[in-house]
Order: C-alpha cells, then structure tokens, then sequence
C-alpha cells in the first residue's frame, strides 16, 4: 500500500510540475504575444499620425492651390475686360477713320498698335488658358492623393480598431 501511496505522490508531483510548466509557457508565450500586438500597434499609431500630417500638408497644399487658381481666373477675367475694352478701343477708332478719313499713314500705325496689342493679349489668354489647365489638372491629383489618403487612413483606422479588439480579447483571456 505504501508503494501504491508512494507512486500516486509522485505522479502527483509529476502532474503540478508539469502544469507549473504549463503555465510558465503559456505565461511566456501570451507575454510574447502582447509584446509583439504592443509593437505593431505602436507602429500603427506612429504612420497613422505620419499619415494625419501628410494629410493636413496636402489639404494646406490643396488649399493653397485653390487659391492660386482663383487668382488666376480673377486674372483671367481681368484680361477679357481688357480684351473687351482694347476692342472696343479698336471699333472706335475704325469709327473715327471713316468719319474723319484720317491720313492713311496715322491709320496704318494705329492698326499696327492694334495689331500688336491683339496678339500680346492673344498670347497672354493662350498662356492663362493652358496655366489655369494645369492648376486644374494639379487640384484633380491632389483631390485624388486626398481620396487615396482617406481611404488609407480609413483602413488604418479599421486595423486598428481590430487590433485594439485583439489586444482586449488577450488581455480577458489572462487576466
């Protein structure tokens, strides 16, 4: 009987040993785990934040580049009154020229300024048209860059949002 007592303390021993051992491994392991859903959380965090910064330099960027491009179409505009004024100039001297019959030589000279001025405002138009499409084609990346940062963001947000799950579902299953 005491051979029976003897070997059954034994496996006794044996059994909470093996559970010490149990448990220090599983203490390990879950300590390794937290440690690892810790570090990618905080790395999550800091390119969240990198990202929200990124954001904001775009969104200041975008801003600054909408306002740009309302100064240009104020410019623009500004041109088509001049435009419309350096015309109306041109009919009134046209007018002028058949009612007074002016010296062929002074009308030529006026038409040659009239000329000159056409073409400089031509070129002056052509050169806002293609700046204000190249803002505008700058705004439409940048609105796109914006889109694709939000939606980064958004999944940064889900992921963390899961891993924050993930660490409370740790942290209730060892208390």
């Amino acid at each position: 009987m005491a051979f029976i007592t003897k070997n059954a303390n034994l496996f006794l021993l044996f059994l909470i040993v093996l559970s010490s051992l149990g448990l220090v491994a599983a203490t390990v392991y879950f300590n390794y785990t937290f440690s690892s859903v810790n570090t990618e959380y905080s790395d999550l965090e800091r390119d969240l934040t990198t990202m929200q910064k990124e954001f904001e330099q775009k969104k200041a960027l975008l801003q600054k580049i909408e306002n740009e491009l309302t100064t240009k179409t104020e410019r623009e505009e500004e041109f088509t009154q001049k435009y419309t004024e350096v015309k109306t100039e041109k009919d009134k001297v046209a007018s002028e020229r058949d009612k007074f019959k002016l010296r062929s030589e002074d009308l030529e000279i006026l038409n040659n300024n009239l000329k000159t001025r056409n073409q400089q405002l031509e070129f002056t138009n052509a050169n806002l048209e293609a700046a204000n499409n190249q803002l505008q084609s700058n705004v439409n990346n940048l609105r796109s860059q914006n889109n694709d940062y939000i939606k980064d963001i958004q999944r940064l947000s889900s992921d963390l949002s899961a891993y924050k799950s993930q660490l409370a579902a740790c942290q209730a299953n060892n208390p």
